[in-house]
């Protein structure tokens, strides 16, 4: 299929100038002192700012219309209809979340408007506009959680993003696609609002399709189709609606993923700032996910079982920086704590590491909640529970015999 004939909206030049182009607020931001100096100087050596000071004006967007044409009163021309359900969307989304007081929650559609950083200063650099989030869960302090960058331009969409869809309502159309090959630190003081809040069993659902990208496969069988998108099942079954597989060189889907990955370093530069500001902390407390691994890890000890932590497995076109640690059980199972909360609920992504099967159920309350079986290589599997008085993981290997039972919110942290 040559993908080059098929036109998607907006076009790449116009994301391309959102995010890395001169506008005219942000000429109107030098001319008032707003920016930082190498902003400033690399501005005025631009010929959008020659322009401006010759007096032509910004170029005019690709619709606005020739100037001659008369001027029209908005009012009196109907908006088309998807730009009205547009406009609605983001109205009900502001409505629902604007004054949230809710701490920050895995699940959390957030918008980004300035940079931030943990001293004034320390980046040379203004966004120029806003960026969009999905949070997954928190990083080395509570100011830092993983996630992924969430944008609007669904025409873009490929195998690897996850489309939100009407059971997702209310949240800002910016924030419609979540680009799980992007993924990305946010430094929560850079953070302005929430935009939706997915419920867990969605967020199990992105969580399922993002550990089936670490895997790296991609179905062969599956044409290449940009601009369009289709419902699927994860290995796991959990339903989610994605675009197709990414073609060759003439797929403009390509040019889109380097243009938001790298918009997406106004998110992970102050991310790694503040991580450093950690290691110049002498006295910080551990993060609630490091205290949980720290009791698990205790708690095995008790049992005389093999446990230990692990840095995490790499994450691709992740930024480098060091993450949470895993929890190994005797090189048979690799647990990931995503989330846990002081009412006892929380989330985990499970691995079998051995050569046989491993069957896994979660007991809460003393019930059978979820039974699984993962088979050796099988992707990760995402488990998730709601607040309870009791939860704990039971882990077993029918080959063997071996087996293992933690507490998920034995002495909550």
């Amino acid at each position: 299929m040559n993908t080059s004939l098929l036109p998607l909206l907006p076009s790449l030049a116009t994301i391309e100038q959102r995010y890395f182009g001169i506008s005219q607020g942000l000429i109107e931001a030098v001319r008032q002192g707003r920016t930082p100096p190498g902003v400033a100087a690399a501005v005025r050596a631009s010929d959008a700012w020659r322009s401006a000071e010759a007096g032509e004006g910004p170029m005019p967007d690709a619709d606005a219309g020739h100037a001659s044409a008369p001027a029209l009163d908005p009012d009196s021309l109907p908006l088309p209809a998807a730009i009205a359900e547009r406009i609605a969307r983001r109205v009900k989304a502001r409505a629902r979340f604007a004054d949230d007081p809710a701490p920050w929650q895995a699940g959390d559609l957030v918008r980004v408007e300035r940079i931030v950083t943990p001293r004034p200063g320390q980046l040379d650099a203004i966004m120029q506009a806003p960026l969009y989030a999905l949070l997954d869960g928190p990083a080395e302090s509570p100011a830092l959680w993983h996630g992924w960058l969430a944008a609007a331009e669904t025409d873009y969409a490929g195998w690897w993003d996850f489309v939100l869809q009407e059971q997702d309502l209310p949240f800002d159309p910016e924030a419609a696609m979540i680009q799980l090959w992007n993924p990305v630190r946010v430094y929560t003081p850079m953070i302005a609002t929430r935009v939706g809040r997915l419920a867990p069993a969605r967020l199990q659902a992105v969580r399922a399709l993002a550990g089936e990208y670490v895997r790296g496969e991609t179905p062969a069988a599956v044409p290449v189709w940009p601009g369009h998108v289709a419902s699927r099942p994860t290995l796991h079954q959990l339903p989610v609606v994605t675009g197709s597989p990414l073609g060759g060189e003439d797929d403009p889907r390509h040019a889109y993923q380097h243009l938001y990955y790298h918009a997406a370093e106004a998110l992970r530069l102050p991310a790694q700032l503040a991580v450093a500001a950690l290691e110049d902390t002498p006295a910080s407390l551990p993060t609630s996910a490091a205290a949980f691994i720290q009791h698990l890890l205790d708690h095995g000890r008790a049992l005389g079982a093999a446990l230990l932590a692990s840095p995490r497995l790499a994450v691709p076109m992740h930024d480098g920086e060091p993450l949470p640690k895993d929890l190994i059980w005797a090189d048979t199972a690799r647990i990931r704590l995503d989330e846990i909360h002081a009412d006892g609920a929380g989330c985990i992504l499970l691995w079998t590491l051995g050569p046989d099967p491993l069957t896994a159920e979660l007991h809460v309350d003393g019930v059978l909640a979820q039974r699984h079986q993962l088979q050796p290589d099988h992707a990760p599997l995402p488990l998730c529970w709601e607040p309870a008085d009791a939860v704990s993981l039971h882990l077993r290997v029918p080959a063997t015999g071996l087996a293992i039972e933690l507490p998920f919110n034995l002495d909550r942290p």
